[in-house]
């Protein structure tokens, strides 16, 4: 009896090992025969561990995120870490990664400084990068027409709006390399918009009542609408209490996106064009944002004020401080008040 055991153990130990050596060859021929032309990555500034290794899995350099961040923790490599653009080998050890990007054997320096104002629309990027020698517009715009990224947010994206990822450029300081290409730089501020916009969205309590497009759509008009910062919770609130009883949102924002020119002051005729930008003629939120937005005015869309205000007005020129009304009588003396 025993030895029928023995016998059937060494048949298990026989087959067990016979299948790692044909997983083996396997991938070993697999490995032949894949591209083993080497490539170009850029890995950005600011970039965490688990987000390096994803970006090196995604490529073919690493298998494994999970061991890549092991080791790197073991190492003490975690801050050691250079941003800039480098050449792998497909299928690179973990550890000839990690050696590679703590020691900067970059390809090319990113050494091109371009910041990103809040407030922006993306025909004034485009202007941006061209000036800068990155790339031209006309580049930049076929691009987005092409661009299409993998974040779970895109799928709310709709065609109706004037500008395809209008608002999901996050404005921000950013290093860039001069053979930046447009598909890069997008992917480099979406990445931005992403960690700071959507993963905040994802642990907000409002993300049960209000999809991410239309809070982002409502961000970019509380930037729009004021200069000052700590205005943004209170201009929220009376966003958020107008779209409450279905009332227009009336935001001179959405109209000045539709005017080929921006007016200091809108005309009348203005506030009666037909378009879905304009909340003058039609209630809830336009097809989408009307321009990038900072992390403040997203965190007052997160958290708005709570008040009772349905109405505002600017005091004075160039975005001056607003003055916050309840009724539409108390709007108009205002107004009247302070001309």
């Amino acid at each position: 009896m025993d030895n029928h055991f023995l016998r059937v153990g060494k048949k298990i130990a026989l087959l067990l090992v016979t299948m790692v050596l044909i997983f083996t060859m396997v991938r070993s021929i697999a490995n032949l025969t894949h591209d083993t032309e080497p490539i170009k990555i850029e890995i950005p500034s600011g970039y965490s561990t688990g987000q390096i290794g994803s970006i090196l899995k995604e490529q073919g350099v690493i298998d494994s995120v999970f061991w890549f961040k092991i080791k790197t923790r073991i190492g003490g490599y975690t801050s050691q870490m250079k941003a800039g653009i480098y050449t792998f080998d497909v299928k690179s050890s973990i550890n000839d990664a990690i050696e590679k990007l703590v020691n900067g054997e970059v390809a090319e320096y990113e050494d091109i400084r371009i910041t990103i104002p809040e407030g922006l629309l993306i025909k004034d990027m485009a202007v941006i990068f061209e000036e800068n020698s990155l790339f031209t517009a006309d580049a930049f715009f076929e691009a987005i027409e092409n661009f299409t990224p993998a974040y779970p947010w895109v799928a709310q994206i709709p065609d109706s709006m004037l500008q395809r990822y209008e608002g999901y450029l996050f404005p921000d300081t950013y290093q860039f390399n001069s053979n930046s290409t447009p598909e890069m730089v997008l992917k480099r501020m979406m990445d931005r918009f992403n960690q700071k916009i959507y993963e905040p969205y994802l642990a907000s309590p409002i993300n049960e009542q209000y999809s991410f497009h239309e809070l982002v759509t409502l961000a970019s008009i509380v930037e729009k609408e004021t200069i000052i910062k700590d205005e943004f919770p209170i201009v929220a609130s009376v966003f958020f209490n107008r779209l409450a009883i279905n009332q227009g949102l009336e935001s001179c924002a959405t109209v000045q996106y539709i005017l080929p020119v921006h007016r200091e002051i809108l005309l009348t005729a203005d506030t009666e064009i037909k378009s879905p930008y304009n909340t003058y003629l039609y209630a809830g939120l336009p097809p989408g944002p009307i321009a990038s937005f900072g992390l403040a005015a997203f965190e007052a869309v997160l958290e708005p004020a709570d008040t009772d205000y349905y109405y505002f007005h600017s005091i004075g020129t160039n975005g001056g401080t607003l003055i916050f009304s309840k009724t539409l009588r108390e709007h108009i003396n205002s107004i009247n008040a302070n001309k």
